[in-house]
């Protein structure tokens, strides 16, 4: 019996805490309309006649993973990749030249983090009005691995 005690006590130990309240902030359906990652097919029922909205979308900056590299090889350096937050879309640009990339994606990154400051504050609101005060978050961001695959040419 006591065995089965120190273990539950160790599963108690490393189980995570899982946030309930901030869950459906990042995984409700609804939540992306609401930052507009959505097609323009609404704009399009409001009247606009043209047809070729329908393949565009709004790719607002909030939650967004910014990247290079890492699903697009590009050897020259002048391509940003832009992810959706629920990673389903994804829009690559492609730059003149490495200067102009490293330029683009500054800016971009750099307005990325301050609208991440901006979610977490909206998180962190979330949080502080749940029945269970459960923490604050302290940092929200992305984090990726690339695995370089070497290929062996005969």
């Amino acid at each position: 019996m006591e065995t089965i005690s120190n273990g539950v006590a160790v599963v108690k130990l490393i189980t995570m805490k899982y946030l309930r309240e901030v869950t459906p902030y990042f995984r409700k359906s609804s939540a992306l309309n609401d930052i507009g990652w959505v097609g323009l097919d609404a704009a399009t029922k409001e009247g606009t006649p043209n047809k070729k909205l329908h393949e565009c979308k709004s790719i607002p900056l909030k939650r967004c993973y910014l990247c290079r590299n890492l699903t697009v090889p590009d050897m020259s350096g002048r391509t940003i990749e832009l992810h959706s937050p629920d990673a389903k879309n994804s829009c690559i640009l492609r730059c003149p030249d490495e200067h102009i990339a490293n330029q683009w994606f500054n800016a971009l990154h750099a307005n990325i983090h301050v609208l991440m400051q901006q979610a977490m504050s909206e998180a962190n609101h979330i949080l502080s009005t749940a029945p269970n005060n459960s923490g604050e978050i302290k940092y929200m961001g992305w984090l990726a691995e690339q695995v370089m695959v070497r290929i062996l040419v005969k």
